[in-house]
């Protein structure tokens, strides 16, 4: 039943307005150039880049990277905030309800992050143990805060 969600999912998606997204985007994969402060961010590490909305990073690395807490705290402006980026450099036609939907649909296309991270884990490690949970509690709490099976068609 999930792997057909997951594939109804995929056909569904919208394959207007592409561009290329990193799909590991994560703070290990980030670097920051403060001698250039309009645009200080450096991406590393794009082997799995591919074509998608946006969103879907952010997806990523919210569901990824950021404590739940925080998440929680700053989700909702941090998509408008990319929302209203992509407004001021002439995106068009793209509405807040289009962008939170591309969003949950990054989170459930990506279910296998938390799984795959716990397969590869070093569960022998207490860090190994504790990284592997700590990313499996934030991607569920992303899906549970977000209703995200309510973006499945």
């Amino acid at each position: 039943m999930i792997c057909e969600a997951r594939s109804s999912l995929a056909e569904s998606t919208p394959i207007d307005r592409l561009t290329i997204i990193h799909c590991d985007l994560r703070a290990d994969n980030m670097f920051f150039d403060w001698n250039t402060p309009d645009d200080p961010l450096i991406l590393f590490d794009w082997s799995l880049a591919s074509p998608a909305r946006g969103v879907s990073d952010l997806s990523f690395f919210f569901g990824f990277s950021l404590a739940t807490d925080l998440r929680r705290e700053a989700e909702t402006q941090l998509l408008d905030l990319y929302l209203g980026r992509l407004r001021e450099n002439g995106v068009g036609g793209y509405t807040r309800e289009e962008c939170r939907n591309d969003y949950l649909r990054g989170l459930l296309v990506r279910t296998d992050i938390p799984i795959t991270t716990y397969t590869r884990a070093d569960l022998g490690s207490a860090r190994g143990r504790r990284d592997a949970r700590t990313i499996i509690r934030r991607w569920v709490a992303a899906m549970g805060d977000n209703e995200t099976i309510n973006a499945l068609p």
